[in-house]
């Protein structure tokens, strides 16, 4: 009988059969008109290689793939270099001796305190006075003067008497106001034991070396103290000498 279930499903099975013969046919029909291709390109392009990182690929019925990748050496990508970026070893080498030299120049032309260091085995003698209870030692063989402004120390000079050089050096203290100070004057500063120093490299002029030092102390009164020297040798002769001044100078309720 025509709807007898056995006939209908051998009629399907047969059906399906027809169908994935047919999908098989198609599928080699494709692979063979590929390959015909693939050859027909070899024949009209002799020696020359296909687009290279490419590769042809065909999905089959059945989820099959076939892959021909092409198998040509990478091309190697090399970047040239410009001209200006190619140094030789003088050039590389040369900003470190540029910054060498800033270094040994600044070191040369900055004469600081840590530098000079301290020398007070020539500070034999002692000046002292009641009205700001200053203290200071100064070299043997030198002597002073000291002036009052309203019944109080203003400022004292110290020169020496007997001095190898010519002229001779002289120091002065000399007590100022508070509202003087500026730190922004300055571009060095040193922590002594009874306050802290500002100050600036020395000055010369007409052959005149000069250096002073703003004392910021934490009493009414603050210090100004300066030396000045004739000649850039004396002066650095000198310098250890004059710093251990600073640093022997005492003021105020300290001293009692």
């Amino acid at each position: 009988m025509k709807n007898d279930p056995e006939n209908i499903e051998s009629k399907k099975i047969k059906k399906e059969k027809n169908i994935f013969a047919g999908r098989v046919l198609i599928s080699a029909a494709i692979h063979i008109i590929v390959f015909a291709i693939l050859i027909l390109l070899l024949e009209i392009f002799p020696g020359k290689n296909l687009p290279q990182g490419k590769y042809v690929e065909i999905t089959m019925v059945r989820g099959a793939k076939i892959e021909t990748p092409q198998n040509e050496p990478k091309e190697e990508i090399k970047r040239e270099i410009p001209e200006k970026e190619i140094l030789d070893d003088d050039e590389i080498q040369e900003p470190e001796k540029e910054i060498k030299k800033d270094e040994s120049s600044t070191t040369e032309n900055e004469s600081t305190i840590l530098t000079s260091g301290f020398d007070s085995t020539s500070l034999k003698q002692i000046y002292s006075e009641s009205t700001l209870n200053v203290r200071l030692k100064y070299p043997s063989g030198w002597v002073y003067v000291d002036q009052q402004n309203k019944n109080k120390l203003d400022g004292v000079t110290f020169w020496s008497a007997n001095s190898e050089i010519q002229p001779p050096p002289y120091v002065h203290l000399e007590v100022v106001e508070k509202y003087m100070f500026n730190p922004d004057q300055y571009e060095h500063q040193y922590k002594f034991r009874n306050f802290t120093g500002y100050y600036n490299d020395p000055v010369e002029l007409e052959g005149q070396v000069s250096q002073s030092i703003y004392l910021l102390t934490e009493t009414d009164e603050d210090y100004i103290i300066k030396v000045i020297v004739i000649g850039k040798e004396n002066f650095k002769k000198f310098s250890p000498v004059f710093f251990s001044m600073v640093n022997s100078f005492k003021f105020g309720r300290s001293l009692f």
